[in-house]
């Protein structure tokens, strides 16, 4: 009786509020969303109407649905359009907006075509293209049904402001799909990426290739905006074969908060469920330093009839393959700025000289400095090489003679050059510039050569451990000269983008053949097949494997012997996370954290309460506080996860929470 009533008054005087002790971030934890780009509405209407694709969309584990309201025709009511000419199909937005809302799913509404017109000048599409205060107002006509954001791609820069402050009024988020060759739209437009991308609040790729294009779209992540993942079951993009590994990748890459799939047909939306891919987000191959690179170029880029810098931009999109390629090879991210971070890892400056008689862009003290840090530098001009500013301390640095160089231009022809015996694509078979710097014209440590026209021309020149590289608008190869000049991570050129982080993944874009310097240890791999097969083994020192088109592959180190523990709570009466006093088993009045130690190659530990999953801490210590409504007897359980191997632990508590 005597301790009934002690339990009974400690727990009414310890119901006071306190302190919480430590516990895992909510941003530890990750379980992505996935959502639907209805792109054609037909596949609503084959799905039975609004209604059935809604409720299918929901138990399919969709909680979002991107809705192409203007394909050709328009679905909502809108009287501006209407006054343009362009073609209504009827208001379909109204009945899935309301069957959304009842149902719990965000609705994103797409209008990528208000702009299709402005950026492909098709003769025959429907209608006038809207000026900005017509924009305004088709805006204002979306909102008014309540949706929950606008997505687009290709929009004019000078429609994202508006884009963005529309949405902002009501709440709406704002996406761009970023689709390669972005930067060449936004050139049309004078525009650079600083000046429209930070409208957006999401930045959302669209990988429909398996090609450069996929690293390419690595841009977008290094914008640092939130970035969003779509992809395309149809025959003209992945298809169904390929999707499941580059969404796969794309989740071990960058942990988006959403994927969207855009699906046009009944077959593709039942064949295809959520929980094929979600697994992959498990994997972190994350690089765990960041390249910063630095896009200095003039504020106006310039458009067809006044050039400017409209080449450099597009060169620029040309060479990220090869950058983002090289960079995340050597286990880094990769930021974009117009000027330099402080303390990035190492630095790719990608800027220009002189252009076609214009004015020299020098080069700002802050960027010229970076050559005399201990970090390693890469600097690619789009231009040729100044003689004079800063420009003369750069030539000084790699030994470059003073002589006006001529900038040679090429199309159609890819130029080649060799590290350590190894052939690789220095400079892309779609388009260049190049210095003519001659191999007499340096005095200093030339890496590779290359020939053009019959004539030998230098590529890359060092000085420690900062790099010149010569030409804009680098073959895709150039990312294993990157990543090996960074540290040896890629030791031969192939056709797939490699990420290196606390794992590694591979994405091969063709059959090619992969070789990679694994850190010291063993290894283990996993490669799934485009068509679900799975391969697994072991590797150390060098891992080299053949690829099959669509392959994608994660490598890990080998972890054994993993154990996890519940630490918290132990036998003992806790009150509102407080251990009162010993009993033989756990006792629990209100909240309490659960704490588990782990052996050091878990990647995370998950948290359930009754197999029912609560709680992913990936990092250590590893702990979850539980405070939810709670009576009686009920089972914690905790499992702590490697690569391939797993360990659980499990306690029956008591409880009373009446939260």
């Amino acid at each position: 009786m005597k301790s009934k009533i002690l339990a009974l008054f400690v727990g009414v005087f310890f119901i006071m509020p306190f302190p919480l002790p430590h516990s895992a971030s909510a941003n530890n934890m990750y379980s992505p969303h996935f959502g639907i780009h209805v792109d054609d509405p037909s596949l609503i209407t084959d799905m039975g109407g609004v209604d059935n694709f809604v409720n299918a969309c929901v138990d399919k584990g969709y909680t979002a649905i991107i809705f192409n309201a203007i394909p050709w025709e328009y679905y909502f009511y809108s009287p501006t359009l209407s006054a343009l000419g362009w073609e209504y199909g009827g208001d379909m937005l109204k009945e899935l907006s309301e069957k959304c809302k009842s149902r719990g799913i965000k609705l994103i509404v797409d209008i990528q075509s208000l702009a299709q017109k402005v950026r492909e000048e098709h003769p025959d599409w429907p209608g006038i293209v809207p000026t900005e205060k017509q924009l305004e107002e088709i805006f204002d006509e979306l909102l008014s049904y309540g949706i929950d954001g606008i997505s687009e791609e290709m929009f004019p820069a000078s429609w994202f402001r508006i884009a963005s402050e529309k949405m902002h009024e009501t709440g709406a988020i704002y996406i761009h799909k970023f689709i390669p060759y972005d930067v060449a739209w936004l050139c049309m437009d004078n525009s650079s990426i600083f000046d429209s991308f930070p409208y957006a609040d999401v930045i959302m790729t669209e990988d429909y290739y398996l090609d450069p294009d996929f690293l390419r779209a690595q841009m977008a992540a290094g914008l640092a905006r939130q970035l969003w993942i779509k992809s395309s079951t149809a025959d003209w993009a992945l298809g169904m074969d390929y999707i499941k590994n580059v969404l796969a990748m794309r989740l071990a890459q960058y942990h988006p908060e959403y994927v969207f799939l855009m699906i046009y047909d009944k077959s593709n939306f039942l064949n295809f469920s959520p929980d094929d891919i979600s697994y992959y987000g498990n994997y972190n191959v994350k690089g765990n330093r960041t390249m910063n690179v630095v896009a200095y170029l003039t504020d106006e880029p310039g458009n067809d009839e006044n050039m400017k810098d409209f080449d450099p931009w597009q060169l620029f999109d040309v060479s990220y393959a090869a950058i983002a390629g090289g960079a995340t090879a050597a286990g880094y991210e990769i930021e974009i700025t117009r000027y330099p971070l402080k303390n990035a890892d190492a630095y790719y400056v990608y800027t220009r000289g002189g252009w076609w008689g214009e004015n020299v862009l020098d080069l700002p003290e802050n960027i010229t400095s970076l050559l005399y840090s201990d970090k390693p530098v890469f600097i690619e001009v789009a231009g040729t090489l100044p003689q004079h500013g800063n420009w003369e301390k750069i030539r000084a640095i790699f030994g470059i003679s003073s002589r006006e160089f001529d900038i040679i231009f090429k199309e159609g022809n890819a130029v080649y050059g060799s590290i350590d015996g190894i052939d690789y694509g220095h400079l892309s078979d779609d388009w260049f510039y190049v210095n003519n710097i001659r191999p007499d014209d340096v005095n200093g440590n030339i890496i590779s050569e290359g020939i053009i026209d019959g004539r030998e021309y230098v590529l890359i020149i060092s000085s420690g451990s900062k790099y010149f590289i010569n030409g804009a608008g680098l073959h895709m190869e150039a990312g294993f000269a990157i990543s090996k000049l960074l540290n040896g991570a890629m030791q031969k050129p192939c056709d797939a983008s490699i990420n290196s982080g606390k794992d590694m993944g591979v994405l091969a874009f063709s059959n090619t053949q992969i070789s990679l310097k694994l850190p010291e240890g063993e290894y283990i791999y996993e490669a799934i097949s485009p068509y679900g097969d799975i391969r697994s083994g072991s590797a150390e020192g060098m891992f080299n494997y053949s690829c099959m088109k669509g392959e994608a592959i994660f490598i890990m180190k080998n972890e054994n012997n993993v154990s996890v523990h519940i630490t918290r709570p132990e036998n003992g009466v806790y009150v509102n996370d407080r251990k009162i006093f010993s009993s033989s088993t756990p006792i629990i009045i209100g909240r309490i954290t659960i704490e588990a130690e782990c052996s050091e190659n878990v990647k995370n530990v998950s948290f359930y309460v009754d197999s029912i999953l609560k709680y992913v801490d990936d990092s250590a210590p590893y702990s979850w506080t539980w405070d939810e409504f709670a009576v009686g007897k009920h089972v914690i359980k905790v499992i702590a996860r490697a690569s391939f191997n797993s360990s659980m632990d499990e306690n029956m508590v008591l409880i009373i929470n009446l939260k």
